[in-house]
């Protein structure tokens, strides 16, 4: 183990935005070369320009899905250096959910108009992002072998949007006991 697993006083330094557009090649060997991210055994850098960098992923399954013999999954981040993100799958061949359905195809990780705490951001880090695209490319597979999406599912298009997890927690801090003092 590394010293980031081992050690709970080690810092954590997150990959931003500028550190990706500064020199994309460094911050992927970093990112790789730290063994932060479960699964994530190739990090390349496909292009890069002043606007825009282009990562190749590679993703082996968690280890209860390799068990059921899960793909290992590739995909490919567009970043933008307006901050925005696209996130698309290497293998268009297969059904695919979470979707959009236009325009560059990409996978749909969160409600674009959700709150902003319920989306990612380049103060998360990259390191976030690689981790949301690997949890939805697994839950893709899930839902392919059993035909129902692995937890909850922001609903889709325009209109309300409740949320159901933050509700439940809210529910479940109201019912909890006091503590005794």
């Amino acid at each position: 183990m590394g010293p980031l697993e081992t050690d709970p006083t080690a810092v954590r330094s997150i990959t931003g935005i500028t550190d990706v557009f500064k020199d994309p090649h460094r911050a992927a060997r970093r990112i790789l070369e730290q063994h932060r991210i479960f699964g994530l055994t190739a990090l390349q850098v496909a292009g890069a320009s002043s606007s825009m960098v282009v990562l190749k992923l590679t993703l082996r399954p968690w280890t209860p899905m390799a068990e059921d013999q899960y793909p290992v999954e590739q995909a490919t981040l567009v970043l933008l250096s307006d901050g925005r993100i696209f996130a698309l799958p290497d293998d268009a061949r297969r059904q695919w959910r979470h979707r959009m359905p236009a325009g560059l195809r990409e996978l749909c990780l969160w409600y674009v108009d959700d709150r902003a705490d319920l989306q990612w951001s380049w103060t998360n880090g990259l390191e976030a992002l690689i981790t949301i695209v690997h949890r939805h490319l697994m839950a893709e597979e899930y839902n392919r072998r059993h035909h129902r999406w692995p937890f909850e599912e922001a609903p889709h298009g325009p209109g309300p949007h409740h949320e159901t997890a933050s509700e439940l927690r809210a529910t479940a801090a109201s019912s909890a006991p006091s503590p005794s003092t």
